[in-house]
């Protein structure tokens, strides 16, 4: 026997007016920013599926959406942070196990980190400088060629030199005028 599809009533498309829209839209990031997700508020009734809330950033006026959502998403981080505040102080109360807590708050801590990457996310920020301009007063100058010098005097002294001239060539030196 060959099995039939059931027929199931198609699902009437809702059309979202301006008003609707904006309301639906203003639900959504409000209940982001609460620290629900997309899903789950798009699953209440009178919401848009979670595709719509898609379609609807991707739209022409999306950047303006995008950018609310962006900071819905920080609120959303920060009711995660709230929420390691409190698995930390049950630990404290002993009402978690630790190495339950541990993982949990790390879980936590790995959402925030995506959902508000530029507040909790892992960044490395190594600012260098090549340019470097350096004034100084004469006597400091003067202080550190004193100091040159000084240096450069323990230094040939540290290789037996003499003036610049190694030690033997003194020597030879020496000789030769003394013979002469």
């Amino acid at each position: 026997m060959k099995k039939t599809a059931s027929r199931t009533t198609p699902k009437i498309p809702r059309t979202w007016t301006p008003e609707r829209k904006a309301q639906a839209i203003e639900r959504i990031l409000e209940g982001v920013a609460e620290g629900r997700s997309v899903n789950e508020i798009c699953s209440e009734p009178g919401m848009p599926a979670p595709r719509i809330w898609r379609e609807w950033r991707n739209e022409e006026q999306g950047r303006e959406i995008d950018t609310r959502y962006a900071r819905a998403r920080e609120g959303w981080a920060a009711h995660y942070e709230n929420r390691i505040v409190t698995i930390v102080n049950d630990v404290l109360a002993a009402e978690i196990d630790p190495q339950a807590a541990r993982v949990a708050i790390d879980a936590i801590k790995w959402i925030m980190s995506k959902a508000a990457p530029k507040l909790y996310g892992d960044h490395q920020q190594i600012d260098l400088n090549t340019n470097a301009n350096v004034r100084l007063s004469a006597a400091e100058c003067e202080a550190r060629a004193l100091q040159a010098k000084i240096d450069l005097e323990r230094i040939r002294a540290e290789r037996g030199e003499q003036n610049g001239i190694p030690q033997e060539e003194l020597y030879v030196n020496e000789n030769i005028q003394s013979a002469e």
